[in-house]
């Protein structure tokens, strides 16, 4: 009897082990946001010149890429056998913006995943290009005809959602209140006008990038103000994307198209094993949100959204999503992974 006992015990043991030892990747999409960049606006009181322009992937950013492309091949081939040693067509697809930042980040990734030394060579085993570089496709269309990233929404459904759901809420307004009295101060001391807390996020961002790469910021603007206007941005970014309904409007259109992507490879439709969407904080913010994701700080450069599908014995197939590497819970399932049926009525679910 007391045999009996222990069998069971070790078997209770067992099984959960057994069970996720059972669990094989078959398709996984990375949604990431490009790397360290210079800043998207000028403040005017600065005479600053970027030398490779605005908005631009710096090579602090490129590094940044690639270093997140080779946790993909280490993952994605050495560990979980998902993708091929080396690139093959129909194994993979990659699509971006069409931002030179997200498409320059997209190439430092895959440089990482397939990097020099695994590209094809030619009849006479010569390397096709130097150092056997594997050249990858990656897609991408003008804003106005992506239907793989972004979720076109006219000015005044913008502007109805922002108020609604943002603008018009006590936090909002408690926030704008206590800062206001800096707001002239501000303007003169940046160039920019300065009316509204909202006008705070650009100023926020690129006063983050000067610090960062150690360039002036504006003179006569103490360390503290520098830190308060950037944690304003930051928190007036954060309070525009958190709202369910506002997430619902802008990541509709990825989370539709991620959800096809893992029918598709549930149902073996397709040799896809992989893909790669190249896009920006705000894309990361917004699908997080949609999600019912943690969201209290904006995605870093090179934050990585993954959604990976796993089989589980015969035709059960389980969803799991992390965020730079760490499992998160997705509320509607109560859990860190979801059922695939259960996934796609979240993904679908735009209300």
């Amino acid at each position: 009897m007391r045999v009996k006992k222990w069998i069971i015990f070790v078997l209770l043991i067992l099984v959960p082990t057994i069970s996720f030892s059972a669990e094989k990747l078959i398709f996984t999409l990375d949604l990431i946001r490009h790397g360290d960049r210079t800043p998207i606006r000028v403040i005017p009181a600065i005479p600053y010149k970027w030398k490779i322009g605005l908005g631009q992937l710096t090579a602090e950013g490129m590094r940044q890429e690639y270093e997140l492309g080779k946790q993909f091949r280490k993952h994605y081939i050495d560990e979980t056998h998902l993708l091929p040693a080396n690139y093959q067509q129909e194994s993979m697809y990659v699509f971006s913006t069409d931002v030179e930042r997200t498409l320059m980040s997209a190439e430092s990734v895959l440089m990482g995943l397939y990097p020099p030394g695994t590209g094809p060579v030619t009849d006479k085993s010569q390397a096709g290009l130097p150092q056997a570089y594997q050249p990858i496709p990656i897609h991408t269309a003008p804003k106005k005809y992506d239907h793989m990233i972004i979720h076109r929404i006219d000015s005044a459904a913008e502007k109805m959602l922002m108020e609604k759901y943002v603008y018009s809420t006590a936090e909002w307004q408690r926030k704008e209140h206590k800062l206001k009295p800096y707001f002239q101060r501000w303007s003169a001391l940046t160039g920019l006008q300065i009316t509204k807390l909202k006008h705070l996020q650009s100023l926020s961002d690129s006063l983050f990038v000067h610090q960062t790469h150690h360039v002036p910021t504006p003179a006569g603007m103490n360390d503290d103000e520098i830190k308060t206007i950037i944690e304003a941005g930051m928190w007036a970014f954060i309070a525009e994307k958190k709202p369910k309904p506002v997430a619902n409007a802008y990541s509709s259109q990825v989370m539709a198209n991620i959800a096809k992507f893992m029918k598709t490879s549930s149902e073996q439709k397709s040799r896809l094993r992989f893909v790669l969407l190249s896009a920006h904080d705000s894309t990361i913010a917004s699908a997080l949100s949609f999600i019912g994701g943690p969201l209290t700080t904006p995605p870093r450069y090179a934050s990585d959204l993954n959604f990976s599908l796993y089989e589980s014995g015969t035709k059960n197939y389980i969803v799991k999503v992390s965020y730079n590497g760490t499992p998160i819970m997705i509320p509607a399932c109560g859990h860190t992974s979801c059922t695939l049926q259960k996934f796609l009525e979240i993904a679908e679910d735009n209300k």
